[in-house]
């Protein structure tokens, strides 16, 4: 049918191919405002923090929106599971991604810490503002967050965005969703396919802003 032009394709229904189960699952993969990943032994009950879910990218990047907030929650296999190494891996995609951008540490919030630390956890926070003209007003700020998930193996990375001008008040929305997130024990030989969390610069467009526009 495709190859003959003076026939329409008769349209062809998901639930042929996959199954009803599928479907339904690649519809609403956490309907009931909770996540816990299937491989890692994480989860967070975005919906009482008061985040709404996005989309599960590739199956292991949780996306989440809270009004101009925007956050991604991503168990990394990194093989090194150091969370203070995984916090500077993360920098260096940040800048990579916004190569034509100015990068700061901190924010324009008087008095907020710009970079911390507590056992197996590692954060900062960053400004970025893009030199670009068509991006000129879209400066944000973001903090990222590294823990360690698997000893040796696996990290997990929370990272929290929002427009510049906004931060002071869209910051607490990241505190929330960070404090209902819970990290169980995982056996160092858990079963995990290395080419699904491959990671590239490619996976930080556009997670990590917020246009302008409401």
């Amino acid at each position: 049918c495709l190859s003959a032009t003076e026939q329409i394709c008769e349209p062809i229904s998901l639930v042929d191919i996959f199954g009803e189960e599928s479907v339904a699952t690649t519809k609403s993969p956490v309907p009931d405002g909770t996540y816990a990943d299937p491989t890692f032994n994480w989860s967070v009950d975005y919906e009482a923090a008061g985040w709404e879910f996005s989309s599960l990218e590739g199956g292991i990047i949780l996306e989440l929106q809270a009004e101009r907030s925007l956050a991604t929650v991503e168990p990394v296999v990194n093989r090194h599971g150091d969370s203070q190494r995984c916090l500077l891996e993360e920098v260096r995609l940040l800048e990579t991604f916004e190569e034509r951008a100015s990068i700061t540490l901190g924010s324009d919030v008087d008095g907020e810490l710009r970079v911390g630390s507590d056992a197996g956890h590692v954060w900062a926070i960053y400004t970025v503002e893009p030199l670009a003209d068509e991006r000129a007003d879209q400066e944000y700020t973001i903090r990222i967050d590294c823990y360690a998930l698997v000893e040796g193996e696996a990290s997990l990375v929370v990272r929290h965005s929002a427009p510049r001008d906004l931060w002071e008040t869209e910051s607490a929305k990241g505190d929330d969703l960070r404090e209902a997130i819970e990290i169980g024990e995982v056996a160092a030989a858990a079963s995990y396919d290395e080419d699904r969390v491959t990671r590239t610069v490619d996976m930080l467009n556009p997670r990590i802003w917020i246009p302008r526009a409401a």
